[in-house]
């Protein structure tokens, strides 16, 4: 072994008292000591150095996986001598896994003999940064803290994670001094906050801030000089905590005070000295220094890791999605990239100057008791149905049908929502309440099998929730909440619980999000917020705290309408134009929004408003190709008319004149035909049935083309019972029950071509004979009503039969449309019925409810004129 080489030691090791204790071990020039503090460091230094032998603090560990470091360090140096130290029985066990020789490293001796015997040379001079002197106490703790000073000033320019140096730091200071505690307080407001400390117990610890005024450390703070007290103590640090001695120190680069390095005497009487306060003060130097790197450090990888969020939201938003899916997909990105739980986008609507809600997400969870209240006094109606329908049923729906009080009227269309559903969840008394909410009513009604999944799921959330009052989101939560919005397809949800002695219900989490493309939407009026117009004028943000008492009026509506701690509202600004605003909301916790944050706001809101109008590009074409489909099919419809239209005068022609000769031999057997004549009654319904049929022929013509008919007067009660004598019996054949209600004054008449009527009347009859002609109690029901305020007369005719699917509603008008196969039906029956009615000035529109389908003929009345 070469005696005059210089050995490369990597000492891994955390502690300053064992770097002290190997510095005094090897005061060898022969070695050349470099430090790794932590895993991270340690694992970098075996990659990139090159070393004769590591000495490893067997119970170190990473902090952010939790692996130990001396497997990860013998694995890395598989031909360099590796020796461990423990120091209890937990890094002993890692030791024997690993089976490295273990040393006791509070022994100089055994350090020295175990180098010597590892490297084969002779360690036992004692040269460090200075001299030791072993019989001057005074020359000897001055070179103890010279070289604790050189350790860790060497470490700090190896360390880059602020947490660490500020650690780092505290313990060097307390070893310098000789102190009970050290911390250092850096400023926050106009407060200093405790950052680091040692000694001080985790009780005073907690919450410990002191003003910068009008205490000492705060002189320290604004003067840069420092504090030393010993006499007279004990001395008020902080409100109720008090020390017999202290020392603080400015932490100052460039002339400017950054935070305050301090010790203190709690428990010991002694003093601190000026040789204590120059070694403070070297120590705040280096401090200083490490600090701003540190910062510097953390800055530029939160723009790395800023610059990473906004491009993968970038890849994310730029996704070809419908303008739905983008609605609710910009919200989401912009929840991400900001990192806050509550995202609202609002279009500006400059005619009527109001902001409409388009996107919603949410994501908040608050601990029991914190989270926005409902309460239940004000919504009445619901409350009712909770204590009555819900705990008969075990739910129970608030739709803008159901008659709840004129405050719930108003709180759906506030919020959003068609239709929520609500699910109480008991026990001996109410424990909670699930409930779902709805943009577009379901499209189904909910069986019995989905209502008991969703209620037993509801328990499970509410039980979690009890059982984790102050970690409430668990992921077996999560998974409930999310099984339970997907088998609803409910857009958003959220979960009430019981405060306040079970007077209210306080929110627990609300998770969802949703989109709203068209009206109705939920909308601020901006001429009761001024200065949210002026924010979308001037392209500035907005910010609201709760802690603040100088919220604008726009800014504390935000707050509320967000149920948020703190909100960022940022203008949404596509090129040079405003288009809308989007609010960032923090609901768990309040937050200052710093000058990167509403940086990184603008450039996702930019990014968001991009890919929306792009949504809104694809969205805006869709709909004109759509358009262009139904206009095309328009002219190839109005082609068959028009060809039908040619059709019907043959038809008419070809029709006129049999039917002619039967009517006119028909009248003429009716001459001769006595008045109590039995068959005189099959005679007149011949006769009626052939000028039925003629007028029909006509009136297929007139369909088609221009008409000249004109309008008259007519008692459409009257025309109604002409169509029911000629079908009644076919009903009735059937075994069809026919149901018929009217009014017994006489009606004021309609205005309409003498004859149309009776088509709605017998399309309308018609198409409930088929609808329940397989239903097992067939019924048809017509019934007429009259308003005499408006002026309207109100034909129905329903029917209990299989009823007409939802997406074939806004069809069943148009020309040709059947659902009937093999020519069964030309599909123009509902077709001209409603241009019939529409040509009286009338409607027709169709109702489902309950199991009957039911068409309603509206028409007006003129009760000036009577029709005999």
């Amino acid at each position: 072994m070469d005696n005059k080489k210089t050995y490369n030691l990597l000492l891994v090791a955390g502690d300053y008292e064992i770097i002290q204790q190997v510095s005094r071990a090897l005061g060898s020039a022969r070695f050349y000591v470099q430090n790794a503090f932590n895993h991270r460091e340690a694992q970098y230094m075996l990659t990139h150095g090159e070393f004769d032998v590591v000495l490893v603090d067997a119970a170190m560990i990473d902090r952010h996986t939790g692996a130990a470091t001396l497997p990860m360090t013998t694995s890395a140096v598989s031909d360099v001598p590796v020796i461990a130290f423990a120091l209890d029985h937990n890094a002993q066990a890692v030791v024997e896994q690993v089976g490295v020789p273990a040393i006791n490293i509070t022994e100089i001796a055994v350090i020295r003999r175990t180098l010597s015997r590892v490297l084969g040379i002779s360690v036992y001079h004692q040269t460090g940064l200075l001299p030791p002197q072993a019989d001057d106490p005074i020359l000897s703790g001055q070179y103890e803290r010279f070289n604790t000073l050189f350790a860790l000033s060497k470490s700090l320019t190896e360390v880059l994670d602020l947490s660490e140096v500020l650690n780092r730091v505290v313990d060097a200071a307390r070893q310098l001094s000789g102190a009970d505690e050290a911390m250092i307080l850096l400023p926050e407001g106009d407060e200093l906050y405790l950052r680091a400390r040692v000694g001080i117990g985790l009780d005073v610890a907690q919450n410990f801030r002191v003003k910068t005024r009008d205490t000492l450390a705060g002189q320290v703070f604004f003067t840069g000089r420092p504090v030393m007290i010993g006499k007279d103590g004990p001395h008020k640090v902080k409100t109720e905590y008090f020390v017999n001695a202290l020392l603080y120190v400015p932490i100052m680069i460039r002339n400017e005070t950054i935070g305050v390095l301090g010790v203190n005497n709690h428990s010991k009487g002694e003093e601190f000295t000026d040789n204590h306060r120059q070694f403070l003060e070297a120590l705040a130097s280096f401090a200083a220094v490490a600090i701003q790197n540190a910062r510097t450090h953390t800055e530029s990888l939160a723009r790395n890791r800023d610059l990473e969020t906004l491009v993968s939201a970038t890849q994310a938003l730029n996704a070809p999605l419908s303008l739905e899916e983008a609605l609710s997909n910009v919200a989401l990105q912009m929840a991400r990239t900001l990192r806050v739980e509550h995202i609202q986008i609002f279009e500006w609507n400059r005619l009527d100057d109001r902001l409409y809600l388009q996107a919603w997400h949410d994501d908040s969870v608050w601990p029991f008791g914190r989270g926005p209240l409902v309460d239940m006094e004000e919504l009445g109606a619901i409350r009712a149905m909770i204590a009555n329908e819900g705990r008969q049923r075990g739910y129970c729906w608030v739709t803008p049908d159901v008659p709840n009080d004129e405050q719930t009227r108003r709180w759906l269309p506030e919020i959003g929502a068609d239709t929520v559903l609500i699910v109480p969840v008991y026990a001996e008394h109410l424990l909670g309440v699930l409930r779902l909410f709805f943009v577009q009513a379901p499209h189904e009604p909910f069986d019995g099998e989905l209502m008991d999944d969703i209620r037993q799921r509801a328990l499970r959330v509410v039980a979690d929730l009890l059982n984790n009052s102050e970690r409430p989101l668990t992921l077996a939560i999560r998974k409930l909440i999310d099984h339970i919005r997907q088998r609803s397809g409910a857009d958003w949800c959220d979960v009430l619980l019981p405060v306040r002695g079970d007077s209210a219900l306080g929110v627990a989490l609300r998770i969802g999000e949703a989109a709203w493309t068209g009206r109705p939407q939920p909308s601020i009026d901006l001429s009761a917020y001024h200065d949210l117009r002026d924010s979308l004028q001037a392209g500035q943000p907005v910010e609201a705290r709760q802690s603040t008492r100088q919220n604008t009026a726009g800014g504390a509506h935000l707050l509320a309408r967000t149920d948020s701690r703190s909100i960022l509202a940022v203008p949404m600004v596509d090129k040079t134009r405003t288009r809308g605003l989007v609010v960032f909301g923090c609901t768990a916790q309040e937050r200052h929004f710093i000058g990167r944050d509403v940086m990184m706001a603008r450039a996702i809101v930019s990014q968001g408003a991009i890919a929306l109008e792009n949504a809104r590009l694809v969205h805006d074409l869709e709909s004109s190709l759509g358009e262009l489909q139904v206009t095309q099919e328009r002219l190839v419809q109005t082609a068959r008319l028009s060809a039908m239209g040619e059709l019907a005068s043959v038809v008419a022609h070809q029709m006129n004149n049999p039917l002619t000769t039967i009517i006119a031999d028909t009248e003429l057997m009716l001459l001769d035909e006595p008045e109590d004549s039995p068959r005189r009654e099959a005679l007149l319904a011949i006769a009626r049935t052939g000028k039925r049929a003629s007028s029909v022929a006509r009136r297929l013509l007139a369909i088609a083309r221009p008409s000249e008919e004109s309008s008259d007067y007519i008692d459409a009660v009257d025309s109604l019972h002409g169509v029911l004598a000629l079908l009644s019996g076919y009903l009735k054949q059937a075994g069809i029950k026919l149901d018929v209600t009217v009014p017994d004054e006489k009606l004021p008449p309609v205005r309409a071509v003498r004859g149309r009527l009776d088509d709605i009347w017998l399309n309308l009859l018609m198409n409930a004979y088929e609808a329940v002609r397989d239903a097992p109690k067939p019924c048809v029901i017509v019934d007429v009503a009259h308003d005499d305020a408006r002026r309207e007369l109100y034909v129905s005719v329903a029917d209990n039969g299989a009823g007409i699917p939802d997406d074939l509603h806004d069809k069943i008008f148009l020309p040709f449309f059947t659902t009937k196969s093999g020519g069964e039906s030309t599909g123009l029956g509902l077709h001209i019925s409603r241009r019939t009615a529409e040509s009286a000035d009338g409607s027709i529109r169709l109702e489902c409810a309950d199991g009957w389908t039911r068409f309603v003929v509206t028409l007006p009345t003129h009760t000036t004129i009577v029709v005999d």
